[in-house]
């Protein structure tokens, strides 16, 4: 039975209940009329605890003024001596609701998530932690048309200074105080004494997922979240990101919460994508102090990506920062880079055509002109839709082809390479691999075995099978391209130095460097004999040389061609060209691993812009160059930073490349070293089992990556404890005979020490003796600074085995 009358204040309906107490609608009859909302204490729950957080509410309440909070507007005591006290009656629907039933897409959610976290920002100035928020208790109304959320219900509030009132609270131990499936990790631990605003940040990310996405990031059932919820917050599980969490979700229910977001379900996870997925994750994380630091905080991230402005969530590279940049610039980027990419397209696909000998005069225009008309469709400036993609307009093209529009088969076979080349540097690989595998097959057919259009089809299969990683069909498809154009054109033809220069890279990659640097120097004599000294393949050469110096450990000699390279595309207007960015990579890891860390940082910077510039957010080379930044950032001890930029790398290479593509694999194997040396094995495991599976099923059981990743697996496992697999791997890797497979003197004196010890650890002395001395060894010859850890290990071999002697011989050695 509810009363008829509190106070001043005729109750009309029960509004809701807490576990605390109830709230009415209730009518204001004095001094003036109003409609409010009156709280009190239910019957039964009035001991002192309970009173003395009601009064805690009541004072927050009053210190409080923000159009985003609901106003205290009176308090009291009921007849009954129960407490009391009268806000406005927010006249709304939960935030959620609100959004759904207005199918408000993203960008208007996230103003309205903004005015939510100014609320809760002020609240924290004044000394308040709400502690339970949660959409229920954040209602949105609607005042001269435009919709303003409201926070209620600091009924659990805690006040961040006790003197805030003179019957302060303390929870007591071992109760939780919120909803559990908005609490924060600290709150779920029920210890309740150190509770600060950060459980605030974690609930509104909570609040944030959830508006995104539609869905909490774990499965409830009915008020309480399921068993997973435990793992999440206690850490033994990792918190899905929105676009994952809503991709997992079956077609029949993500459907409509797409449609409540007015977007489709593809469009709804490219939208959270990238960064919604970055600031909902560093909201809630388990971690507090990675958290936003504040509300407002929360609050301003969010009005960066709405403004497309960088975020501070996901790591400040400067190629982000270019991207960015595009986003905001759109229309003249757009613009820009369709003219590029026409002029790209047609000027390649000329300049080849004239160098053949068998296409007449009309073939070359044929192909030239179909590659402008089929352009134009991406070129608002020509006619074309304002929207069309250059992938659009390939596609566009293709379809043409397919359908008959042009009866040559040779131009039609050309149009095909072409076009597959341009697929292959714009990153996607599995159109390229269609189309070229399809030119080959025609040109075959119809210009023969010999032709300069099957040596160019070999040529371009041989840069797909590199690409993918196949480096023994890469050569081979090099090699016949080689032939044709040794015979046809001549030993010094500037097509056969560019044949020699792929063939270096594939040489580079197999691990024979001696081989690489001979191919890569014949082209070069190649091309300054046919060029004279200043000509951008000659610079190309060089800078193809200066890599295999720096996989080679020549570094001052690597520096040296580098930088001869970089300033002649300079003096030739090209220091904006994928070319450019590629020598200057190779330049940055020369300089950190000499130890010129600040160098080597601004260089790596400026690669990854020029590439996100040039491609955009998502491309293979964007990804490479990303893991190299990562690699700088290890060398120079910001190891964190490094873990961040090859997540990126892989996520790129996860949505742009085949599944089978092993380029996933390394990133995998990347990231799982930045994990291990962060000492977070059993972050590293799953990373490096799944890299290595990869890796073992595109190259083979032997291939020199498969090695190294399979013992840099068991060096891992060494440290979780997992004994017998760890050694299992380890003897595996340092077995393999093949002069391809076999690991670097250098690569084995830094992973058989964790055999070493695992020997030791089972006082198999006698086992453990010969790989010991045999990382001493190649760590003297290389006047390594780890030599003195082995020399330890020695010395403890020595004492277990009972050899005093032999240990003393290494005891000084070991001394730091």
């Amino acid at each position: 039975m509810h009363p008829l009358h509190i106070g001043p204040y005729r109750i009309l309906r029960v509004l809701g209940q807490g576990g605390m107490g109830l709230v009415y609608e209730a009518e204001q009859l004095e001094p003036f009329h109003r409609m409010v909302a009156l709280k009190v204490i239910r019957i039964g729950m009035d001991h002192s605890e309970v009173l003395a957080r009601f009064e805690s509410e009541r004072q927050s309440l009053a210190v409080m003024d923000h159009p985003n909070i609901a106003k205290a507007l009176d308090a009291g005591t009921t007849e009954d001596g129960l407490p009391y006290f009268v806000m406005e009656l927010v006249a709304g629907e939960p935030l959620t609701d609100y959004c759904d039933r207005h199918n408000l897409e993203i960008s208007r959610r996230l103003e309205l998530f903004v005015a939510v976290c100014k609320g809760v920002q002020h609240a924290h100035q004044k000394g308040v932690i709400h502690r339970d928020l949660k959409p229920s208790n954040i209602l949105v109304r609607v005042t001269d048309g435009k919709p303003i959320p409201t926070i209620i219900d600091f009924g659990i509030a805690k006040a961040v200074e006790p003197s805030q009132s003179d019957s302060a609270f303390t929870t007591e131990l071992g109760v939780m105080v919120g909803t559990p499936a908005y609490m924060s990790p600290e709150q779920a631990e029920a210890s309740g004494l150190d509770i600060d605003t950060r459980a605030d940040i974690y609930s509104l990310g909570v609040v944030l997922y959830e508006l995104v996405t539609g869905v909490l990031p774990f499965e409830v059932h009915g008020s309480l979240p399921s068993p997973l919820i435990a793992q999440y917050l206690l850490g033994e599980a990792d918190f899905p990101t929105p676009s994952h969490r809503v991709g997992a979700l079956a077609a029949a229910t993500l459907a409509p919460l797409a449609e409540h977001r007015h977007t489709t379900p593809v469009g709804l996870r490219r939208e959270l994508k990238g960064d919604l997925d970055w600031i909902a994750l560093k909201a809630i994380n388990r971690d507090r102090t990675r958290r936003y630091e504040t509300a407002n905080a929360l609050a301003l991230d969010v009005e960066r990506y709405l403004e497309n402005k960088p975020i501070v969530a996901r790591p400040p590279t400067l190629g982000y920062t270019a991207a960015k940049f595009v986003r905001r610039h759109r229309l003249g980027v757009s613009v820009a880079a369709t003219a590029v990419a026409a002029l790209v397209v047609v000027v390649v696909g000329i300049a080849r055509e004239r160098n053949r000998a068998e296409l007449a005069g009309r073939k070359a225009e044929a192909i030239s002109s179909f590659l402008q008309d089929m352009l134009k469709s991406a070129d608002p400036w020509q006619g074309g839709a304002r929207q069309t993609t250059v992938v659009e307009a390939l596609r566009a093209g293709m379809g043409r082809v397919n359908a008959g529009s042009v009866p040559d088969p040779v131009v039609a076979a050309t149009i095909k390479r072409t076009i597959g080349t341009v697929y292959l540097n714009l990153g996607r690989v599995p159109e390229a691999d269609t189309l070229l595998h399809a030119a080959l097959a025609e040109h075959l057919a119809h210009t023969g075995p010999s032709s300069e259009e099957t040596a160019q089809s070999f040529s371009d299969l041989g840069l797909l099978y590199s690409i993918q990683g196949k480096y023994d069909s890469a050569g081979p498809a090099l090699e016949r391209a080689l032939e044709i154009r040794r015979r046809r054109l001549g030993a010094r033809d500037t097509l056969v130095a560019a044949t020699l220069l792929d063939l270096a890279d594939v040489a580079d990659d197999r691990g024979d460097r001696r081989r690489a640097d001979s191919l890569a120097q014949e082209a070069l004599r190649i091309l300054r004999q046919a060029h004279g000294e200043q000509h951008p393949s000659v610079a190309a050469a060089m800078g193809r040389i200066a890599g295999t110096r720096l996989n080679s450990g020549e570094l001052p000699q690597a520096d040296t061609m580098a930088r001869a390279a970089i300033a002649m595309l300079h003096d030739l207007g090209l220091d904006r060209t994928p070319q450019t960015a590629g020598i200057t990579n190779d330049l940055a890891l020369s300089r950190a691993y000499q130890g010129d860390h600040a160098e080597a940082l601004a260089l790596m910077h400026g690669v990854v812009a020029l590439d996100s510039a040039l491609f955009g957010s998502s491309h293979p080379d964007l990804a490479a160059h990303l893991e190299n930044l990562g690699l700088v950032y290890d060398l120079s001890g910001f190891r964190d930073s490094n873990v961040a930029v090859l997540r990126q790398a892989l996520a790129i290479r996860r949505a742009m490349l085949a599944d089978d593509d092993p380029a996933i694999g390394r990133s995998l194997f990347n990231l799982a070293v930045a994990e291990y040396v962060k000492r977070d094995y059993a972050a590293a495991e799953p990373l490096y089992e799944e890299g290595l599976t990869r890796m073992r099923q595109a190259y083979g059981p032997e291939h020199p990556d498969v090695v190294y990743a399979t013992a840099s697996l068991g060096r891992n496992q060494y440290h979780l404890g997992h004994a017998a697999e760890a050694e299992r791997n380890l003897r595996w890797a340092f077995g393999v005979k093949d002069s391809n497979g076999r690991l670097q003197p250098n690569d084995f004196a830094r992973l058989a020490p964790a055999l070493v010890s695992l020997l030791l650890d089972q006082h198999r002395w006698a086992e453990a003796e010969p790989v010991a001395l045999r990382v001493l060894a190649i760590r003297d010859s290389l006047a390594d600074t780890l030599a003195q850890q082995t020399a330890k290990q020695l010395v403890t071999l020595y004492e277990g085995w009972g050899k005093p002697g032999r240990a003393a011989e290494y005891r000084q050695r070991a001394a730091p």
